[in-house]
């Protein structure tokens, strides 16, 4: 594991794009922490949570929580779903590309 990690290190030292791409993770995953904190209490001082049925704030987090999970699942669901079955555009990109592929190693 060790020499894994050096080795990667290794490689964002030659290539400065993916020294980018740490950095540029970093600081979105600085921002998204602060926002995902926040978020709640935000919710609960300045929107406020409805005291409906005796439900504490706590249900109330939880229900948003679970509905905000439920619906990210069905948007996976559906994008998972696109991706088994290839458009006929890649369709035919693909057979291109073997057909290509083939005549060139015939012409060889």
């Amino acid at each position: 594991m060790a020499g894994t990690f050096r080795a990667g290190l290794a490689q964002v030292r030659i290539l400065p794009a993916l020294r980018r791409v740490i950095l540029v993770g970093l600081v979105f995953g600085a921002f998204t922490e602060g926002f995902d904190r926040l978020s709640v209490a935000h919710l609960i001082r300045d929107v406020g949570i409805p005291h409906v049925g005796g439900l504490g704030p706590q249900v109330w987090l939880g229900g948003l929580m679970m509905v905000e999970t439920l619906l990210g699942l069905l948007v996976l669901r559906r994008i998972g779903d696109n991706r088994k079955e290839p458009q006929p555009k890649r369709r035919a990109y693909f057979a291109r590309k073997a057909v290509a592929r083939k005549r060139k190693a015939a012409r060889r």
